[in-house]
């Protein structure tokens, strides 16, 4: 921000990147000294075929987040892809709240993996999508109440235009409270079954967007990658599902997910109404 350029704000992120890569040594060397002395071949080969799909999955999952700019960028005016990045805008912070409750909850599902506890896997999944709802739900309804005044207080009324997008954008937003990561680090075969859902999902969204930077406009563009997103999640759920063994009745689990949906839409019923009233005046 000091400096004001492109580069500046690249290589403050290499050197945060330097920074934290210093730190997790030290705090290894601390905790576990002398750990890069000890070196298993075995334990490093099985290492690297868990984590390798999984790590191939949040590259296409990245690829899959990031073409349709490519592709606005090429085709479109500079303006409109102005307007498109910011209806297509990142709400901050949200989702660190899914990526923490991940991070803390995958110990513990590796460890009821190993239990075969699936039962409990289950229940834990339900809660975290408990806890979830009650903020992806709530913040859904009011970015879509209020999106034209939120998109032009934060980036002026030129960008207007944007709304629409961001609105479509947003759909994705309660989704997040279906986690999913968790369950999925446990076991080494979601990983590969995944990676293959988006190898194909990723080349059908590049034959897609290619088609539509021709026939589609800005709106129809953000539907495609949101209609990919939803269709990946979907294959990812039934999936896990199926290895953990999830029954139709274990649906009702999710009664108090659905409460919450259901009070959310009676409480964002009223605040429309009121919202465009406040906005007449």
């Amino acid at each position: 921000l000091t400096f004001g350029t492109v580069e500046a704000m690249l290589t403050a992120a290499n050197i945060q990147a330097v920074l934290e890569t210093t730190a997790l040594f030290i705090y290894l060397n601390s905790r576990f000294n002398g750990f890069w002395y000890s070196f298993r071949k075995d334990l490093f080969i099985d290492q690297l075929k868990y984590a390798i799909p999984f790590g191939l999955m949040g590259i296409l999952w990245s690829f899959q987040s990031d073409i349709h700019n490519w592709f606005i960028g090429n085709r479109f005016s500079e303006e409109e892809f102005a307007t498109y990045r910011v209806g297509c805008f990142e709400l901050p912070l949200l989702f660190l709240l899914q990526e923490s409750i991940s991070s803390v909850m995958i110990p513990k599902m590796s460890q009821l993996h190993s239990e075969n506890n699936y039962r409990e896997m289950i229940n834990l999944t339900v809660r975290a999508m408990e806890k979830l709802s009650l903020a992806y739900f709530p913040a859904f309804v009011f970015f879509f109440i209020t999106a034209g005044t939120f998109i032009t207080t934060l980036f002026t009324q030129k960008f207007a235009d944007s709304v629409p997008i961001f609105m479509i954008n947003i759909t994705l937003l309660p989704f997040a409270a279906f986690i999913l990561d968790p369950v999925t680090r446990a076991f080494s075969s979601l990983g590969k079954y995944i990676l293959k859902v988006r190898i194909v999902l990723v080349i059908l969204l590049i034959a897609t967007l290619y088609y539509g930077i021709h026939h589609f406009d800005l709106r129809q563009m953000a539907m495609i990658v949101v209609v990919t997103a939803l269709i990946d999640r979907f294959f990812s759920t039934i999936k896990i599902w199926k290895t953990v063994g999830v029954k139709w009745e274990d649906l009702f689990l999710l009664k108090n997910v659905g409460k919450t949906a259901l009070v959310t839409i009676l409480a964002g019923i009223p605040t429309f109404f009121f919202y465009q009233q406040i906005k007449q005046v």
